[in-house]
């Protein structure tokens, strides 16, 4: 096993490949290859986000978030409104 500054690692760390969708200024929209359902996509600066994108979008819907502000977060909803095609069919592929 791999040693760490905490110890040893009970499992091996795997490679996860991202997708960056689009910028909002300086947040990256992404999507993780193989990520859980319902279809949703990551926020990512120096915090993090989650959207769940829906059917439609009027179904775009915060539910994670970690140090980032309303402002960021209501750009990103707006970004994501405006985009929810492309972002629904890149999670989907």
């Amino acid at each position: 096993m791999a040693p760490t500054r905490l110890g040893v690692l009970t499992k091996p760390i795997a490679w996860v490949i991202v997708a960056t969708l689009f910028l909002v200024g300086r947040i990256r929209i992404v999507v993780y290859a193989n990520d859980h359902p319902p279809p949703h996509v990551h926020a990512v600066n120096d915090g993090h986000a989650r959207f769940v994108l829906g059917e439609t979008p009027a179904d775009v819907q915060l539910v994670e978030c970690e140090r980032m502000s309303r402002r960021e977060l209501r750009s990103i909803a707006a970004a994501l409104i405006a985009r929810h095609d492309e972002c629904l069919a890149c999670w989907r592929r």
